[in-house]
C-alpha cells in the first residue's frame, strides 16, 4: 500500500514501482547462505496477530550485491483480535554487515599473524636451545637448566652430580674419516 523513497532507494527501484507488490515478492534471502528466506516477518504478524522482530533478510540490488535488513513486522490488529494486516519495517544493516566482514577477515588475519610469530618464537627458541647436528641442548640451555636444577637440589637438600664425556682422539676419526664420520660419531654418542 506504501513504501517509502529510503526503502525504494536501498531496493535501487523507484517508491512507484513498488506500489502493489506484495513485499513477498520481492526476493528475500537469508543472509550468508543467499537461499530464499523461510520466514517473514510480517506474514507471521499477519497469522498470529503478534509482532516478529529481529529477523535479518537480505535482497539482491545488483550483479553481486545484496542489501541487508532487519526486518519488524507487527500486525495491525481489529477489535475482535483478528490482524487485519501489516506494517513492515526495514532497517539497512548493509554497511554494518560490511564493516563486520572487514573487522572478521582483519581478525583473522591477526590471529594467523600470531599463530605464525608464536611459531617464529619457537622456532626461534629451538635454534636458540639446541645444537643443530645432535639435537641435544647446547651450552647455553645447558647452563640455564644447570643452575635451576642446582638450585633446586639445594633447597630440596638433594645430591647432585655431573657427567662429563669426552671422545678421545676425536680429531684422528676426523683426519682418518672424514668430518661427515666424525659427525656421525658425535651423533651416535648424543
Amino acid at each position: 500500500v506504501l513504501a517509502n523513497s529510503t526503502f525504494a532507494e536501498k531496493l535501487g527501484r523507484s517508491s512507484d514501482s513498488l506500489m502493489g507488490i506484495k513485499a513477498s515478492e520481492l526476493g528475500w534471502l537469508a543472509p550468508k547462505s543467499l537461499e530464499q528466506a523461510r520466514s517473514l516477518p510480517w506474514k507471521h504478524a499477519l497469522e498470529d496477530a503478534a509482532a516478529h522482530t529481529g529477523t535479518p533478510l537480505c535482497v539482491k540490488v545488483g550483479e553481486n550485491e545484496y542489501e541487508t535488513f532487519v526486518v519488524n513486522g507487527a500486525p495491525i490488529v481489529e477489535e475482535s483480535g483478528k490482524a487485519r494486516g501489516a506494517i513492515a519495517t526495514f532497517d539497512s544493516i548493509t554497511v554494518l554487515e560490511r564493516k563486520t566482514e572487514q573487522l572478521e577477515k582483519a581478525m583473522a588475519m591477526l590471529e594467523k599473524s600470531r599463530d605464525e610469530a608464536r611459531l617464529r618464537n619457537e622456532e626461534l627458541q629451538v635454534l636458540a636451545t639446541c645444537d643443530p647436528l645432535t639435537g641435544l641442548s647446547n651450552r647455553r640451555a645447558f647452563m640455564s637448566r644447570a643452575e635451576l636444577e642446582f638450585a633446586a637440589a639445594i633447597r630440596n637438600q638433594k645430591e647432585m652430580f655431573c657427567v662429563m664425556v669426552d671422545i678421545d682422539h676425536f680429531k684422528l676419526v676426523n683426519d682418518k674419516h672424514g668430518h661427515s664420520m666424525g659427525d656421525d660419531v658425535i651423533c651416535r654418542l648424543a
